[in-house]
């Protein structure tokens, strides 16, 4: 009879914010918290479940198809007579100290993004390739211990950052420049080579 009367009455209403609350208290007794909602091409990418494992498996493919058009490059400078130099660029993710408006425009960036550019950061740094060949170098931290406003978004840096980057590649230019020609290439002035910095 009670199992019949409670079929029979209607449910009590409760308010939305009410019902909201209780479902999150099932859903945080049961462990369940809900998965974020990631962006469509992401889970494009990834697929439905995006784990660790996932973004270093596409990071190493990110990496591996970096390399791949490194040697084809090679390749053509080998056959064509020029010597091609590679870098990869820093991101903010890889700067230990952001001032506000940094992290601010790191903050808007979906997390997901933060943590794929740390998979494929780690990526470059295992790679054979990359690490033995004396074309590529790797930028990733030319401005970790920096202080000063670096970065616009996540990976575009101010006027006076490319002016660095531009330096720290002149140096390499003017290295193969100079071993081609039979030495006596000099940087300039302000311009900050590598071995300087080790």
């Amino acid at each position: 009879m009670n199992a019949w009367l409670s079929q029979a009455a209607p449910a009590p209403q409760q308010p939305p914010e009410l019902l909201l609350l209780s479902r999150w208290v099932r859903s945080v007794e049961r462990h369940e918290p809900a998965p974020p909602q990631w962006p469509e091409p992401w889970t494009t990418a990834f697929g439905a479940h995006i784990s660790q494992a996932n973004l270093d498996s596409l990071a190493r493919e990110v990496v591996h198809a970096y390399e791949g058009n490194a040697r084809i490059v090679q390749e053509l400078g080998r056959a064509r007579g020029f010597r091609p130099l590679f870098y990869w660029q820093p991101s903010v993710f890889m700067k230990d100290s952001l001032t506000d408006r940094e992290k601010n425009r790191a903050d808007q960036q979906q997390e997901l993004l933060r943590w794929f550019v740390l998979a494929v950061h780690a990526a470059v740094g295992k790679s054979a390739f990359l690490r033995d060949s004396v074309a590529f170098r790797n930028l990733d931290l030319t401005f970790a211990e920096d202080r000063g406003e670096i970065f616009w978004d996540w990976c575009h840096v101010s006027e006076e950052a490319n002016a660095r980057l531009a330096d720290e590649i002149y140096v390499d230019i003017l290295r193969v420049a100079g071993t081609k020609a039979g030495g006596g290439a000099r940087a300039p002035a302000g311009s900050r080579s590598r071995a300087a910095r080790e």
